[in-house]
């Protein structure tokens, strides 16, 4: 019963000093003393509170994420589609743009020939890097004969459309022939110059370029000259563009001058040609 009253006299002195504090809290001085006191536990408790704050966003996101992951991974998957699809169109047109150059120049140089042609498309090639040797898709059947000129629109120089020499007929047959480029060393074609009307003879080398020498040791023969061929020899038809020296060399101990040539023709893209069949 004693230990009962001292509870109870206990707890009505709390009671009083918790109304004391409350009072006292409420008044000018007590309420620095108050903001002293709520300062106190904001400092302890404050870095708590944003590692929880932090953690807590941490796991909403993780929950979001794992919860939009199916969606995302069919995102993903179709814009890797459509990424693919975009560089495959692109691809495409630049293959347009290239042949439209080409197919423009061959037909220019089409309507601006004196000879009568047959327009042929390239159906295969040898192994290597150059179109050294290539079958056509027309033969004798569309009057095309062994030997026979082959040529293509090529832009010289000066940007004019010109018919350049691409070789001759080596084999044919009644709707396919094979053809020999002018770039195999086996081959070999008379030259003038338009500038001065020089001659000599070039040879191929096997990869993009000719070699000879002019008829005379001493021709005028100079950087940037632009070559024809002659039609001596009936190898070859005359006046079909050849391509510019790229360098002039004189040997005094064979007394000739040597002459390197760059071609008109792009020996790396032939996608058609023309065949003189007059």
């Amino acid at each position: 019963m004693e230990s009962l009253k001292k509870y109870k006299r206990k707890a009505v002195l709390l009671g009083t000093l918790a109304v004391f504090l409350l009072v006292f809290g409420f008044t000018k001085s007590g309420r620095w003393s108050l903001e002293i006191l709520d300062r106190v536990l904001l400092d302890a408790f404050s870095p708590v509170q944003s590692v929880l704050t932090r953690a807590g966003q941490g796991i909403a996101q993780t929950g979001e994420t794992i919860i939009h992951l199916p969606s995302l991974y069919k995102e993903n998957k179709g814009l890797k589609k459509e990424v693919a699809k975009l560089e495959d169109e692109n691809r495409k047109l630049n293959t347009i743009i290239g042949q439209t150059d080409y197919l423009r120049s061959a037909a220019e140089a089409k309507q601006s020939s004196d000879y009568k042609l047959v327009e042929a498309r390239v159906i295969g090639k040898d192994p290597s890097n150059y179109f050294s040797y290539f079958q056509i898709d027309k033969g004798l059947k569309s009057g095309i004969k062994k030997n026979a000129t082959v040529l293509v629109g090529v832009d010289d120089p000066q940007g004019i459309i010109a018919q350049g020499l691409v070789g001759r007929v080596m084999e044919v047959g009644d709707n396919w022939a094979k053809v020999g480029a002018i770039i195999n060393e086996d081959q070999a074609v008379a030259f003038k110059n338009i500038r001065n009307q020089e001659g000599g003879i070039l040879k191929g080398t096997g990869r993009a370029s000719l070699r000879g020498h002019s008829y005379d040791n001493y021709a005028d023969i100079v950087l940037g000259d632009r070559l024809i061929s002659s039609g001596i020899g009936d190898l070859y038809k005359g006046d079909l563009y050849l391509g510019t020296v790229t360098k002039v060399k004189r040997d005094e101990e064979k007394m000739i001058q040597e002459v390197w040539l760059k071609p008109s023709v792009n020996f790396k893209k032939i996608y058609q040609v023309f065949v003189v069949v007059d």
